[in-house]
């Protein structure tokens, strides 16, 4: 078995710091790099209710450095939503839809209610539709009556009979 080549006090020191500073057993140093050797797979994140940005800004004290394995993130509150879902003009908001009535959901911001339709002639479809397709104003909204999370409105246009966006996020 071969010896090890001799060390100086700095390269001691250094590996020595480099254990420490990365919390390894043993680092791998050589003479010709001054740099330590360690292998971290690790990534930070954010927690779920929070995002990650791109600093802390001045005065958000929900705002902190995360760091794991030499790479730093910031990470703060996600902000709140604060809209609420609401039923169609002239519908009734209810608890549980009686017998006979059709009846329809809301949700917005995660939030759910459940309306009465006081129409049910007029009818949103369950899928977001495309700008441009063909609608029908008899039994679908005319004017931006129909919305899909996490802000479109749409609406039947009568004049050309397709879909058209009324309205969003702002």
């Amino acid at each position: 078995m071969m010896a090890s080549p001799a060390r100086s006090r700095s390269q001691l020191a250094a590996t020595a710091a480099c254990t420490a500073l990365l919390g390894l057993g043993s680092v791998l140093f050589t003479a010709t790099q001054s740099a330590c050797f360690g292998q971290c797979l690790a990534a930070p994140v954010c927690a779920d209710d929070e995002i990650e940005v791109d600093e802390c800004s001045d005065g958000d004290a929900d705002c902190y450095e995360n760091t794991v394995c030499g790479t730093t993130i910031y990470c703060t509150q996600a902000a709140a939503c604060a809209a609420a879902p609401s039923c169609d003009p002239g519908d009734d908001e209810t608890n549980v839809c009686p017998d006979g009535e059709s009846c329809y959901d809301v949700t917005v911001c995660s939030q759910t209610i459940t309306c009465i339709d006081s129409d049910p002639s007029t009818e949103c479809p369950d899928l977001e539709p495309t700008v441009g397709e063909p609608c029908d104003p008899t039994i679908e909204p005319v004017g931006g009556d129909c919305y899909y999370e996490p802000c479109g409105f749409y609406g039947c246009d009568p004049a050309t009979s397709t879909w058209v966006p009324t309205g969003g996020c702002g």
